[in-house]
């Protein structure tokens, strides 16, 4: 099964890492199940954040015409 990451690094206004926080990650599908949630993950003490998912969180009707994420 194709597996995706999702890396990023959350930042507080004064560009200084913010760690300890929940990250969620989701796949928009306008038409048909909305919203798939894809993981979740907490960022380390310098922001970093990583979220493992694979197709099936977002495989779906509408994988034929859109074959990756759509991610919010």
């Amino acid at each position: 099964m194709e597996e995706f990451n999702l890396y990023g690094k959350i930042i507080s206004k004064e560009q200084l890492p913010v760690g300890g926080l929940s990250v969620q990650a989701f796949d928009e599908d306008p038409v048909l199940n909305p919203e798939d949630h894809l993981g979740s993950s907490v960022s380390d003490q310098v922001g970093l954040f990583t979220i493992q998912f694979d197709k099936s969180k977002f495989d779906d009707l509408l994988e034929a015409f859109d074959r990756t994420p759509d991610v919010f």
